[in-house]
């Protein structure tokens, strides 16, 4: 039970199913960072001209877990962004 305690479920865009921080909403990006074992929600924050990102939580993404979306960065079916996180 500890594992869902501030947590929800909920449906990204792509239809898959995961656990989320209560903080995490719509507009709201899942990224995986190098080194990283898990998901993170991050939110954009800022102006247009002056953009960053929060840190909201970590998360749990069913399908999305072991290192799927590095093999799929290595097929060349995802992308690298650099995100300015604050």
């Amino acid at each position: 039970m500890w594992t869902c305690d501030s947590r929800c479920l909920l449906m990204t865009r792509g239809n898959r199913i995961g656990l989320f921080p209560r903080q995490a909403k719509s507009g709201d990006l899942i990224v995986v960072f190098f080194g990283g074992n898990v998901p993170y929600v991050i939110r954009q924050m800022g102006t247009l001209r002056s953009s960053w990102y929060q840190l909201v939580g970590e998360c749990y993404v069913h399908g999305r877990m072991d290192g799927s979306v590095i093999e799929e960065l290595d097929a060349g079916l995802r992308n690298t962004h650099l995100f300015d996180l604050r």
